[in-house]
């Protein structure tokens, strides 16, 4: 059921007979182009609910993400106004952006080494790179002075470069 806060009412659907509709991902919902979307549990695929005319439908997911050959993390969200999923897998993080919705059209983007964080205590992500110290001053400092991220830096001393990471699990 969908609530529909224009009408004040509750909306029924009927959908297909399937397992897949009630394994959803129920953590990652990304609402584009007039449609709910869902990652199923098995991430073979996501489940779409069109608002506009009441219908599901299935999207598959890149063929690389979806042959279950390499155990992975897959993360559904929005990129730049299209869908977009993120897979993490061994040292890699691969970004899928779908390019023609109505095709069912999938590219990836971005292939990014996560081989510098390897090892490290999970939560801790990277989120920018930068040469030299190209990067102080830019981040963690909000408009008033105060930090916005807890942040710290580690340097690769062969390339000079600086890797900035975020913790994700500060309280």
């Amino acid at each position: 059921m969908v609530y529909d806060s224009e009408s004040n009412k509750w909306r029924k659907f009927v959908s297909l007979q399937d397992d897949q509709f009630t394994h959803m991902n129920k953590n990652q919902v990304v609402f584009i182009n007039g449609g709910l979307h869902w990652l199923t549990d098995s991430c073979l695929c996501m489940l779409v609910l069109d608002l506009a005319t009441d219908v599901w439908r299935k999207i598959e997911l890149p063929n690389e993400i979806s042959s279950g050959g390499v155990r992975s993390r897959v993360y559904l969200l929005e990129l730049d106004g299209r869908l977009s999923v993120i897979q993490i897998y061994e040292a890699w993080m691969v970004i899928w952006v779908m390019e023609d919705y109505e095709r069912e059209e999938w590219k990836m983007v971005d292939k990014v080494s996560l081989r510098c964080i390897r090892g490290m205590v999970p939560g801790i992500f990277p989120i920018m790179m930068a040469v030299d110290d190209d990067v102080n001053g830019r981040i963690g400092k909000s408009s008033s002075g105060m930090d916005e991220l807890p942040t710290f830096h580690a340097e690769n001393m062969q390339n000079n470069m600086k890797i900035i990471y975020h913790r994700c699990y500060t309280g």
